[in-house]
């Protein structure tokens, strides 16, 4: 009979009720250092070499030629920046001088650029470059006006010592007198002044009577003082010249008053002309 194999058999290992003992782990940081022992007579660290202590002040000594500041009890209380002080304004009197002065009111911009100078100066406004532009638009503008008047006065006819143009020039329609020869009648109607010149130059028109029609307050009409003006013409026509009726180039023609002349400036004046749109003259038409 064959043997059954047996099972292994392992050793046997000492069992422990509990576990062994360790020492507890060290407090957590580290451990204070060992204290030295100070040295007898020498409580603290020396200044160092060639800095003596100066009695009163524990510290170093200020530098040379430096003094120690006196002590500071605090800081002060601060105000704060002062409010700013309000823009001055513009002069009022400066704003309207320079914009008369603009458009050529010049004795208006003159009087309120002298007023605004004199209140800027005792009341500390601005505008002073304001009034002084005014004044200087009103100097333009009267050298502008002032060269007018010189041209129109320049360009005006000149009379003789007898009346008579000497000169050609401009011509006022109610300074016009019997023996003016002029270049072309008034253009529009109701043109204020025409060309007068020499009846020895060329020429178109010549004035050969003046009269007034008969005075009133009323206006007639414009067909009343024109018929009129047409009768008192023909009437001094044939003193004037006898032939100019008789010629086909000749024409009459008759400047009389309208009603806004008759009423605003007092206006009787008829004035009589003879002569020609086309044709041209020299010398005086009358016989």
């Amino acid at each position: 009979m064959s043997q059954q194999p047996q099972p292994l058999q392992y050793p046997h290992y000492p069992q422990y009720s509990r576990r062994p003992d360790f020492p507890p782990p060290p407090p957590a940081g580290y451990p204070d250092a060992p204290a030295y022992p100070v040295a007898p007579g020498n409580p603290g660290y020396p200044p160092p070499p060639g800095h003596p202590v100066v009695p009163g002040n524990p510290g170093y000594p200020p530098p040379p030629g430096h003094p120690v500041a006196p002590a500071v009890p605090g800081y002060g209380t601060f105000h704060g920046y002062p409010p700013p002080r309000p823009e001055p304004r513009t002069n009022q009197a400066a704003i309207v001088a320079v914009i008369f002065g603009a458009i050529g009111f010049i004795l208006i911009s003159v009087v309120f650029a002298i007023v605004a100078l004199r209140q800027i100066a005792s009341g500390g406004q601005k505008g002073k470059k304001l009034a002084y532009t005014a004044l200087g638009l009103s100097a333009f503008w009267a050298l502008v006006f002032g060269g007018l008047f010189i041209a129109v006065l320049q360009s005006g006819a000149d009379r003789g010592p007898g009346g008579a143009i000497v000169e050609a020039g401009d011509v006022s329609i109610d300074e016009l007198r019997a023996g003016d020869c002029i270049d072309k009648l008034p253009w529009p109607a109701n043109a204020l002044s025409v060309t007068g010149m020499p009846c020895s130059q060329e020429h178109g028109w010549e004035v050969f009577a003046t009269f007034d029609v008969a005075d009133s307050d009323s206006y007639p009409g414009e067909d009343a003082v024109g018929k009129l003006a047409e009768n008192g013409c023909n009437e001094r026509l044939a003193g004037f010249s006898a032939k100019a009726i008789d010629d086909d180039k000749v024409e009459l023609y008759g400047l009389y008053p309208s009603r806004a002349t008759w009423r605003e400036h007092d206006d009787r004046k008829v004035t009589c002309l003879i002569g020609s749109d086309t044709a041209r003259f020299t010398g005086t038409l009358g016989s």
